[in-house]
């Protein structure tokens, strides 16, 4: 989807976002996901909204903005991942003006502790770089 959005191809990637949304919400209904794998269901959420917002498809990315942060939410170790879903979220809104919702939610993402990571899922390892995460 980020390949396909980066080649200037936003119809393959909206619809690989669309897919790809679709089942990680069936797999998330499971309701038995580890807390590895909700963190990379909050990454790729996360890539979702990223890509949406490249294309300046504001008001499309908040959904996956917002799922980004719900998936993650339970974890308290995770906690900085919420509050990237919430930039993510913040920027979509202030794209689309609503200042007040950008405002709220970028308030709610910095009352988040920061905190480094200390074990990063190997699938999400690539992305320690975009979430500033630092192994200790």
């Amino acid at each position: 989807m980020i390949l396909a959005q980066e080649e200037h191809r936003d119809a393959d990637a909206i619809a690989y976002a669309g897919k790809a949304s679709h089942r990680l919400d069936e797999f998330l209904r499971l309701g038995d996901a580890t807390d590895s794998e909700r963190i990379q269901i909050s990454s790729e959420y996360g890539n979702m909204a990223l890509a949406h917002l490249n294309m300046h498809m504001y008001a499309e990315a908040v959904p996956y903005a917002q799922r980004t942060a719900e998936v993650i939410r339970p974890i308290a170790s995770a906690q900085y991942l919420v509050a990237q879903g919430l930039s993510l979220l913040a920027s979509a809104l202030r794209y689309q003006g609503n200042l007040e919702g950008a405002l709220q939610a970028i308030q709610e993402a910095r009352k988040i502790p920061s905190r480094r990571c200390i074990r990063i899922p190997p699938r999400a390892c690539w992305m320690s770089m975009e979430y500033s995460c630092a192994t200790a």
